[in-house]
């Protein structure tokens, strides 16, 4: 009964950590995102600067 309940506690931290590592990976694309429309953004400001 034990080992039973250990190996289902492995199986459950396993699944967790997954969950977490897709989180994660979701959290990082929203985050890049974000980050390369700051970034085309700050590249329009810049050209409109330039031409002025």
């Amino acid at each position: 009964m034990f080992t039973v309940l250990m190996e289902c506690s492995s199986c459950l931290l396993e699944v967790s950590r997954l969950c977490l590592f897709v989180i994660a990976l979701i959290y990082v694309d929203m985050f890049i995102d974000k980050a390369q429309l700051t970034i085309s953004e700050c590249d329009m400001y810049v050209s409109t600067y330039v031409k002025t």
